[in-house]
């Protein structure tokens, strides 16, 4: 008897209790997981929505046509006023032009409002010179016109102690040197290293860093120390008189102890005392003529003793007291 054998199907083994989520950290991620596909790039620059761009061709095509229409008015000898005020129409579209500008060359040292009178200006002149014939839009033809215009008046007019034009030109190129070279080192690069990426030499390195207080000096009311109220001015030194004066008065009194007593009584009572010679010689009991002499010998005798030497040693300093003028000797020999 033959019995035969079916194979049975597997059985299922039945499911797996559900095991309770692990917190996932840091240290359960794998770190060299990639994902699966690459990150998009992002666009270096947005879209300019459709509305925008369409705005934009209007208006170039509405300029470029304004500008066919007033080299077409100029032609003619009667459309000068027609061929102007088309110009100043395309002037007042593209004032935003020059606001733009404006701002972009303003600063702490510089006043935005001038700066935009004179974008104005710079526009009236692009206006004026672009040709419709040129091939490249307005716009293209105003921004360089507008921009040489503003630093042209900030070279001539932007400087309240205008220094040469090559101190301007090397400071505006450190400008835009001296944050590349601090990004690249991570500190203030110093002069020789400004000077060895430039080309130029130390001391023009300083004198051009040096020359930015040229632009706006600092006020004489401006407050130094905010707590005590102290301004500028009173932190100022000033050159004393009374040293020179002192330095004289010590120099003179070495020079008097080569006169005898009497000469050193007539100076006091000429100088000090500030008696005329009437008073003098009623003094001393001579004549005013001898006592007019004698002053001429003694200060003769006292310049020769001040400026044996040196003379350009001497310090210039204000008289000590305010006396009439001596006559000179010749003129008492020929009264004599």
């Amino acid at each position: 008897m033959t019995i035969t054998l079916r194979s049975r199907a597997p059985v299922a083994a039945p499911p797996a209790p559900p095991r309770p989520a692990e917190p996932v950290s840091a240290a359960t991620v794998p770190r060299t997981a990639a994902p699966s596909r690459p990150p998009a790039a992002l666009p270096r620059t947005a879209a300019v929505p459709a509305g925008l761009a369409a705005a934009r061709e209007e208006k170039r095509r509405v300029t470029h046509d304004r500008f066919v229409r007033a080299a077409a008015a100029g032609e003619d000898p009667t459309g000068e006023a027609e061929r102007r005020r088309l110009h100043d129409q395309i002037v007042l579209d593209h004032l935003e032009l020059a606001d733009q500008l404006a701002r972009q060359h303003s600063g702490r040292a510089h006043d935005w409002s001038d700066l935009r009178q004179v974008g104005y200006l710079g526009l009236v002149k692009a206006a004026r010179r672009y040709d419709p014939g040129f091939g490249a839009p307005f716009v293209s033809f105003a921004i360089p016109t507008i921009s040489g215009e503003i630093k042209r008046h900030l070279r001539d007019n932007g400087w309240v102690v205008r220094p040469p034009r090559q101190v301007q030109e090397l400071r505006h190129a450190l400008v835009a040197v001296v944050p590349a070279l601090a990004q690249r080192l991570g500190r203030t690069p110093t002069d020789a290293e400004l000077a060895a990426h430039t080309g130029h030499s130390r001391e023009e390195i300083a004198e051009a860093l040096a020359a930015h207080s040229s632009l706006r000096p600092a006020s004489l009311d401006f407050t130094v120390h905010e707590e005590e109220g102290t301004s500028l001015a009173e932190t100022l030194g000033a050159e004393d008189p009374g040293y020179a004066r002192a330095e004289r008065s010590v120099l003179l009194d070495g020079a008097r102890g080569v006169l005898s007593e009497r000469d050193r009584r007539i100076l006091h009572l000429r100088f000090v005392d500030e008696c005329s010679q009437s008073e003098i010689a009623a003094e001393l009991g001579v004549t005013q003529m001898q006592v007019s002499r004698l002053l001429a010998r003694i200060l003769g005798r006292l310049r020769a003793e001040l400026t044996r030497g040196e003379p350009e040693a001497l310090p210039e300093a204000e008289p000590l007291a305010e006396v009439s003028p001596i006559r000179p000797r010749g003129a008492d020999r020929r009264s004599a």
